[in-house]
Order: structure tokens, then sequence, then C-alpha cells
């Protein structure tokens, strides 16, 4: 319920509704001096007991009765006054009260009625987000994949990438590219269609990279990507690459960082934007190595920085053996991914210098 505050009657002028104790006072003295001296004319010894006594005294009682009036007038006027304006005042608070309720009771279904709507609106927005995230496991598409990187990045539920020479950021998560940790590392980028360029789905491993744009199948994307890994020379690493364990695990850690940073119920990352899945309950995210039902157990800051202008790294202080009772191997795999996602370049300053990918443009 609603609480409004009381009115207060308006400020009083300097004066109003107060009684004038000098020239009440001074009415009354002036009237028993009066009175006293016609009384002294009538039945005392005065110079006009004689010739005119009769005619002072009653003009001094006259007068005397007159101030006094006038006394009793000035007094009561002003009591009516402060009356009058008292119960005026209550009349103008209790009529704007009423206005006011009057008021609070036809909008107040319309504020509700509004709030009501923000909060569908939100929630639908939230759900829909969750169930792109869902849809990425069972709908093994580009538009998938697509949509669901682009709900996230709505909410900065993942990492955004900025690319040397262009102004934009991207979306940009790694999974495993099969189904086990230790599968090839696949990073993708969300290029969102612009003016100048169709949506493209960048799939990255190492050096290796293929652009899978709208309308194009999956199985084509990832043929194309195997040929690429085994010309560089990865063929075995290759051989493992399942397509459906690539969807499974972009549509885990996509729904596993919006639900963090949308703070449903039954999250557990930090909702700090995602970065890398290691393996089920294991995220690289902003803020560190994060584990489910452990939190985060290595900070950011714990993985120190370069020193400047060379590639050695000061400040390391995530330790090589695993804390807390962790998995040694994927606390060891973790801990090498989080060492090249969270610290940087060596050389930020040549990287500027490179020009951007040809599929920001």
């Amino acid at each position: 319920m609603e609480r409004r505050a009381k009115r207060q009657p308006g400020p009083k002028q300097p004066g109003e509704g107060r009684i004038n104790w000098i020239v009440l006072l001074s009415f009354v003295a002036a009237g028993l001096i009066a009175l006293i001296g016609g009384w002294l004319v009538a039945y005392d010894a005065t110079p006009f007991r004689e010739e005119h006594a009769a005619y002072w005294s009653g003009l001094l009682v006259n007068v005397g009765t007159t101030l006094l009036l006038a006394a009793a007038l000035v007094w009561f006027e002003r009591v009516l006054v402060r009356r009058v304006r008292t119960q005026n005042d209550r009349a103008i608070v209790k009529a704007a009260d009423q206005a006011a309720e009057a008021t609070a009771n036809l909008i107040g279904p319309r504020i509700d009625e509004l709030e009501n709507s923000i909060r569908a609106d939100a929630a639908a927005r939230a759900s829909g987000r969750t169930e792109s995230a869902e849809r990425v496991a069972t709908l093994p598409t580009f538009e998938a994949i697509e949509t669901a990187l682009g709900r996230a990045a709505e909410i900065n539920a993942v990492r955004m990438r900025a690319f040397p020479g262009s102004d934009e950021k991207f979306a940009s998560i790694v999974v495993p590219g099969g189904a086990v940790p230790s599968s090839p590392r696949l990073g993708i980028v969300r290029v969102p269609r612009s003016a100048s360029r169709p949506a493209r789905i960048v799939l990255t491993h190492g050096g290796d990279e293929i652009v899978w744009e709208e309308g194009m199948e999956a199985r084509d994307a990832f043929g194309e990507l195997n040929d690429k890994m085994t010309v560089a020379g990865y063929a075995e690493q290759a051989g493992s690459l399942s397509a459906g364990s690539f969807f499974a695990n972009c549509s885990l850690l996509l729904r596993d960082a919006i639900a963090a940073r949308q703070n449903d119920e039954g999250r557990w990352l930090s909702g700090s934007p995602a970065i890398e899945l290691i393996a089920t309950d294991w995220v690289i995210t902003q803020a560190g190595i994060e584990v489910r039902g452990r939190g985060i157990v290595a900070a950011k800051e714990d993985f120190g920085t370069y020193s400047r202008g060379s590639s050695r790294r000061i400040g390391v202080a995530v330790p090589h053996e695993p804390p807390h009772d962790l998995d040694a191997d994927l606390w060891a795999l973790a801990r090498e991914r989080a060492l090249a996602a969270l610290v940087g370049s060596p050389f930020p300053h040549l990287e500027s210098q490179q020009p951007p990918p040809w599929w920001v443009g």
C-alpha cells in the first residue's frame, strides 16, 4: 500500500490570525481611564463637578465603554479569523487528500498494469535467451548458434573481443570440439550482420579459421575445418572432432553464462562474462577459473602480467598443484588455458598495428 505524505496547511502570513496585544491593552487601559474619569467627574470633587458634571461624566463613560467594546471586538475578530482560517485549511487539506486519493485510485491500476507488463516482458526476454542457448544442442545450425551468441551478447554474458583496426566488439567463446576436455579447442566468434557484410560465425583452431556464413550447412563448415586442420598437420586432433559434442558444449557454456548473468535460480557462475568451457562444471570467465560448488578457485589477478617490453610473466600466484582437491588433469588444462586467456598479449602495441581480419569488414 502506498504511503502519501500528510499535507500541512500553508504558511501563515505575518500577523495573520494573531492578536495584537499592544493595541488591545491600549484600548482597555484607555477605556478604564475614561470610565474612572467619568466616575470622578460624577461623584468626586472636580472642576467640572458643579457646572458641566453630567455632560463630561456621560461623555467619559461613553468613551470608556466604546474603548472597552473596541478591545473586545479586536480580540473576538482575531479569534474568529484564526478559527475560520483553521477550518479553511482543514477543508483544503481534506479536499486535496480526497483528490490525491481519487487520482491514486485512477492511476494505481494503470501503474500496476505497467509494472506487471514490464516484469512479464523481462521474464519473456530472459526465457527467450535461455531457450536460444538450449536450442543449440538440439538444432545444430548456423542460425541456432548465431542467435544464441547474439542473445548472450545482449547482456554481456560472454566475452566481447576487439580486433585490430576495428571499433566493433564481437561475442567470442571457446569450447572443446569433441566429447572430452582434451579435444581440440575451437574458438567461436560471432560477426553480426551489417550493411556491408552478412552474418558470420568464425571457427578457429590455432592459426586455422573458417568462415561459416548463413545458408552453409554445419557438415560443410566442419568438413572445411577438418581439411584445414589436416593440412596444418593436426589430422589426429581433427579426427576427434565431433559436431554433436561441439554444439552440446556451446549450449552448455551459453546456458550457464546466461543463467548467471540473469541471476536465474540454480546459477553457479559468478556472472562475469564467460570465456571458455574447460569441461562440465569448469569454466574460465573474466573473473578467473570457476568450478561448480567451489566458486572462483583462481582469480584473474593471480595470473599476473607480462613484464613491460618482454614475454616474461611476473606476479603469477596460481599454483601448479590443484587447490581444494580438484582434478589434477582438469586443473592443469584450466591453468594453461587461463594463462593465455586472462593475461593477454605481451606486445599489444604490435597487434594494434595489424590489419583487421577480412571477415570483420
